[in-house]
């Protein structure tokens, strides 16, 4: 109980906590009852002198609403939570009388007056934080009480301040901290009751992390869980770090399911905590095959794309991803990128890329970046970047849609918050992140091709943003919404084919080809309604918008269908139909993937 130390000032009768709080003597009139009360319904129940809780809250607590059945053995125990009720509220001279109860000529019925005396509300006089072992924190922890000397007293509030308290313990190295409740005075006045409260303050050993030992890493080293958590050590114990911590290793690609830390202390009296995982297959190979019926006599055709994902070479969280898509008539993709997680032993990440990218028979491209991703807090990290990128046209480019050669030098730096529950099938939490990016372009090329608004050397920037957001709305029903956005921010300049944006497809608005459109500005949403049927296993239903903008004429499209992820022998098998504005449902668009881990 936590008041179970009250005493009376200034009064002769005595006063004591009941239901965790006070137990005071309770004035209530001798009735007689009839024999049989076995059926008896509420008739009528009328409550005088009740200030602070409605009628209706009243009989809530009594259980007397209209037409229940009255249950005279259970009725003096409400009255007593009745009473607490309202001492926990802060009425310490609150009483509670039964004025009549009447039955029907039958018995069936019942009618009950009560007299209610709430008196005045209790004010705190003196608040007492006592520590066993007083430290220079003293201080601090009372200022994360709301209760003040002065204030009104309310039980409640003073039950959310003893938590506070040691959520602050917990969070500044104190694990095992205890409080108690070790004297409650009640100056017992008819007009204005006052209360001195003393709490008294165990904090317990004050406790440094050390070490993190985990078990069930097969793969992953040990060494890397701090990283991984973002967790320095030695560092204090903190709740919410390791909270924290906790959801950051569950949201990487590495584990399929990661235990709350424990705490634990090893034969030389250093602390720290275990951790118990269960790895996923670090390797996977995606395979990725669609099928665009033709229309209004086009013919149809095939594209694809393959994948391999390394994503923990050698157990040190490194990762390599390499990438080819076939995006039919429109051209293809090849893609190789390292991830260096701990560059110079630091938590900063360090990647490289090569993309290689064909556009029809209309140009090539080739861009190198390499860029860093600097973590700032649990969820926040900086990333910049050095890019360089060359265009080269085929003649059909150059004579047929003006495609200089081209180079440009990139600087770009953003940021990104990611709060997702989990990296796979996310069921809360949310994502955004903007890049920002200065570029250095010089072409080069016949002089027929810089028409207009274009020029041999120009500077552009560029904007990417990207947000994502998971709405837990049923168990294991998602509402997952995606909103993306690129563009040039520089207006009235000219660009060629081979600097538009793309989009249309898997990626991006499904239910039409791969990068079918291409333009300076382009956004689209993607809205999923998911049932969860497993850790990467899914049902949804999806609609996608696109909007862009190509030489200042808007164009907007939308796509739709249905989709399904589930888990097989051989990995993990994915379908999308899409179904774009210029199709019928038998005409839509067939999205099949494969993804095997090892």
């Amino acid at each position: 109980m936590l008041f179970n130390n009250a005493k009376t000032l200034n009064s002769k009768k005595p006063s004591n906590l009941f239901g965790g709080f006070f137990i005071i003597i309770f004035c209530i009139l001798s009735v007689s009852f009839p024999a049989n009360l076995d059926a008896q319904k509420v008739a009528d129940v009328v409550i005088n002198g009740n200030r602070s809780l409605s009628d209706n809250e009243i009989k809530r607590i009594l259980k007397l609403q209209e037409k229940t059945l009255f249950d005279n053995g259970q009725f003096e125990t409400r009255l007593d939570s009745l009473s607490g009720l309202y001492q926990k509220l802060g009425y310490l001279n609150f009483t509670v009388s039964v004025q009549r109860i009447e039955f029907n000529s039958d018995s069936s019925k019942v009618e009950i007056a009560l007299n209610i005396n709430e008196g005045k509300k209790a004010v705190i006089q003196e608040l007492r934080l006592v520590e066993e072992k007083p430290s220079s924190i003293g201080e601090r922890i009372e200022k994360t009480m709301d209760l003040k000397k002065g204030a009104d007293f309310d039980g409640f509030l003073l039950e959310d301040d003893m938590k506070r308290i040691l959520d602050f313990l917990e969070d500044y190295g104190y694990p095992f901290a205890k409080l108690s409740l070790t004297d409650f005075i009640i100056d017992d006045k008819i007009d204005k009751p006052e209360v001195i409260v003393e709490i008294t303050v165990d904090k317990g050993p004050r406790v440094e992390i050390t070490f993190v030992e985990v078990r069930g890493n097969d793969v992953t080293g040990a060494e890397y869980f701090p990283r991984l958590m973002r967790l320095k050590l030695p560092s204090l114990y903190s709740e919410k770090s390791l909270e924290s911590g906790l959801k950051l290793l569950r949201r990487t690609p590495f584990f399929s399911t990661v235990s709350k830390p424990k705490l634990i202390q090893n034969p030389f009296d250093k602390w720290g905590i275990v951790i118990n995982v269960k790895e996923r297959a670090m390797n996977s190979v995606n395979g990725i095959i669609g099928y665009s019926p033709g229309i209004a006599g086009e013919s149809g055709e095939l594209y694809g794309t393959a994948e391999l994902t390394m994503k923990n070479l050698w157990g040190t969280c490194r990762g390599l991803h390499l990438r080819w898509i076939s995006a039919g008539s429109q051209g293809r993709e090849i893609l190789v990128e390292y991830r260096e997680p701990w560059f110079l032993r630091t938590a900063v990440e360090l990647n490289g890329s090569f993309l290689e990218t064909k556009q029809d028979s209309s140009y090539t491209e080739y861009d190198w970046e390499i860029s860093s991703i600097i973590p700032v807090g649990r969820f926040t990290s900086f990333n910049a970047g050095l890019g360089l990128k060359e265009v080269v046209p085929e003649s059909v480019g150059t004579y047929i849609f003006n495609i200089p050669k081209s180079s440009t030098f990139t600087l770009s730096t953003g940021f990104e918050i990611n709060m997702y529950d989990r990296a796979v099938n996310p069921k809360s939490g949310g994502a955004f992140r903007s890049d920002f990016s200065l570029m250095d372009k010089r072409r080069d090329g016949p002089d027929f091709v810089f028409t207009g608004s274009r020029k041999k050397h120009v500077f552009q920037l560029g904007v990417d943003c990207q947000s994502g957001l998971a709405i837990l709305l049923f168990p294991s029903q998602v509402l997952f919404t995606s909103l993306n956005w690129k563009s040039y921010l520089v207006s009235g300049v000219e660009l060629p084919l081979s600097d538009l944006y793309r989009v249309g497809g898997s990626r991006s608005v499904r239910g039409y080809k791969e990068q079918q459109f291409a333009a300076d500005k382009v956004g689209w949403s993607n809205i999923e309604y998911r049932l969860l049927l497993g850790p990467g296993a899914r049902v949804f239903a999806f609609a996608d918008i696109a909007w862009f903008e190509k030489s200042a004429i808007p164009d907007v499209k939308v796509g739709w269908g249905v989709g399904l992820r589930f888990e097989s022998n051989i990995g993990l098998i994915g379908v999308d139909y899409g179904i774009g504005e210029d199709r019928t449902v038998t005409s839509g668009i067939i999205h099949f993937s494969i993804e095997a881990e090892f």
